[in-house]
């Protein structure tokens, strides 16, 4: 397909031409590109990936640094983990010693900045944690009774 110039293919639009392009003043809306979520699915219809684009043209890649995009983003979500409840999280051997309060409410906030409203989906990111019958995390704080009254 030939390119025809802008001037041509809005020629009945056009009350008048400058001499020059960038003084043009452009109206109108493109409906399906009028917010980020669209702008993004019509520049990724045509093979355009804006993310993957800006990591490779400063060198974040796999092969060049030896991370990802994904790598960072567990990095960046253990890092909040680590400043919420000041230690590792299960995955790198932490998480001992919180309450359960404190776990869930930090596995919430984590899973939050990912994206997610449920705490759970952090386990992806922060490694699961077996909260005993009796307490907390790896025997932390009450969660129910451990074998006799529950009521107690």
């Amino acid at each position: 397909m030939a390119a025809t110039a802008l001037t041509d293919r809005y020629a009945v639009n056009l009350h008048g031409v400058l001499s020059c392009y960038d003084r043009i003043i452009v109206t109108g809306t493109l409906p399906g590109a009028c917010y980020a979520g669209g702008m993004t699915s019509f520049l990724y219809s045509r093979g355009i990936r804006i993310f993957d684009y800006v990591l490779r043209k400063f060198g974040i890649t796999l092969k060049g640094l030896g991370i990802t995009a994904h790598g960072l983003r567990h990095e960046a979500l253990i890092e909040e983990y680590i400043a919420i409840t000041g230690q590792e999280p299960p995955l790198r051997g932490g998480g001992e010693g919180l309450t359960r309060e404190q776990e869930d409410a930090a596995r919430l906030a984590v899973s939050r900045l990912a994206g997610h409203n449920r705490g759970r989906a952090s386990a992806a990111y922060l490694g699961a944690v077996l909260h005993k019958k009796n307490g907390g995390p790896k025997g932390g704080a009450a969660c129910g009774a451990a074998g006799g009254d529950a009521a107690a």
